[in-house]
């Protein structure tokens, strides 16, 4: 896929096309990075279908946490806590089976940086498709968690959907494309992280990719994503969290010679089930050499890169997609979750666009009132249902959460 990044930029009218890097695919996709007076998503923030959402500098999406001092009370939204230029951006167009997205991404309430990336590709052609006619419609939406510095989330958003749609199984076998992009983007990555400047960040990951009628969701880590459906009446999990407390991921980090512990957190109180070697709190990463170099003092298949996939059909009745980070999902449910997305504001409005970009918004925002402490990322991604629910101004029928 041929990419542009677009270097940073402190207009947004100096917005230029650079010439293209000779990767040896194609697509009408292109990396933005995002200047710091891009417009909120009031003033129509918006991704056209062509553009990949690239989160780069912290200094343009990720400001110093806010040092407010009023209380929280759930309940009342209380937008103060979302500056300008950390607003949603949204999607103005649809693209196959994708009716419309947002994404939204934050620091949190007392960090002043931002690990989290977030990537969104739509349009992906291989360079030998002669015709988009003869290839299916695909579209991809990732969010990567980053530890111990930013470089492996950085990596992974920059290149792991190019190494999928480099791959000669995709499209016809997206799982395969999936597993062996995976591998290739770990082996890639720790090869870097052994150069002279030592490298031991890591990162989960988490993606959405539509493939024609087809969703497959990827996940390596503790991110997460679920699927709203029937008007809001059911709500699935698409991904396990790969948590050492998890009995399968135990069972396999025991096997392969690592090994279990919690440290004392506060008063009669533990902290949460981490791995050795590596004391990571997660069972599946990209990167993270401490953990499985031998020569760094890790064991290999203990912390692990391997992708669990799941797929499935987009039918009318699905509604939309949620992906977020573990500082989403760590405080709150996913009825929870689904429950915000319905409740966002702009229901007024038939624009199925906006209301994507008001529910990631929400959603961030029911975040802050459970005091999540975390980096804050989310996407959604609107299908049939949610489309069709907005054009007749219909809410949701779950029960309202309390």
């Amino acid at each position: 896929m041929s990419t542009l990044v677009l270097p940073e930029l402190r207009h947004s009218k100096s917005l230029k096309k650079l010439p293209e890097q000779g990767i040896p695919t194609r697509s009408t996709t292109r990396l933005l990075t995002l200047p710091s007076n891009f417009p909120s998503q009031r003033s129509s923030a918006m991704l056209t279908p062509t553009l990949s959402l690239n989160f780069i500098d912290n200094k343009l999406l990720s400001p110093k946490a806010h040092n407010n001092k009023n209380t929280f009370k759930e309940g009342g939204i209380k937008p103060f806590f979302i500056s300008q230029e950390n607003r949603a951006k949204f999607s103005v167009n649809s693209y196959g089976v994708t009716k419309a997205y947002a994404v939204i991404t934050h620091p949190g309430l007392v960090r002043n940086y931002n690990e989290d990336r977030a990537c969104i590709s739509i349009n992906m052609l291989k360079k030998q498709s002669n015709s988009e006619k003869s290839f299916p419609k695909c579209s991809y939406f990732g969010i990567f968690d980053g530890h111990g510095g930013s470089s492996c989330a950085d990596f992974l958003r920059n290149n792991l959907h190019q190494y999928i749609i480099q791959e000669q199984s995709f499209p016809n076998n997206p799982k395969l494309a999936i597993e062996k992009a995976c591998a290739k983007a770990e082996q890639e990555f720790m090869k870097r992280a052994q150069g002279e400047v030592i490298d031991l960040s890591g990162s989960c990951c988490i993606f959405a990719l539509f493939v024609g009628d087809t969703c497959y969701i990827a996940n390596v880590g503790d991110s997460r994503a679920i699927l709203c459906c029937e008007r809001g009446s059911k709500v699935k999990a698409l991904s396990r969290d790969h948590k050492p407390s998890d009995e399968i991921e135990k069972c396999r980090i025991i096997e392969a010679g690592g090994s279990l512990y919690q440290t004392p957190f506060g008063y009669n109180k533990l902290g949460p089930v981490r791995v050795n070697p590596g004391r990571l709190s997660v069972a599946r990463t990209f990167g993270d050499i401490e953990a499985k170099m031998p020569s760094m003092g890790g064991i290999s298949n203990v912390i692990i890169s391997e992708p669990e996939i799941k797929s499935f059909k987009i039918t009318d009745d699905c509604d939309f997609i949620v992906l977020g980070s573990d500082g989403i999902f760590d405080q709150l449910t996913n009825k929870e979750i689904a429950t915000q997305a319905w409740r966002a504001d702009c229901w007024e409005s038939e624009n199925i666009h906006h209301r994507c970009g008001a529910a990631v918004e929400s959603i961030l925002q029911l975040a802050f009132e459970r005091r999540s402490t975390d980096n804050l990322t989310t996407i959604i991604i609107a299908l049939k249902g949610f489309k069709r629910a907005a054009k007749s101004r219909l809410r949701h029928r779950i029960t309202p959460v309390v």
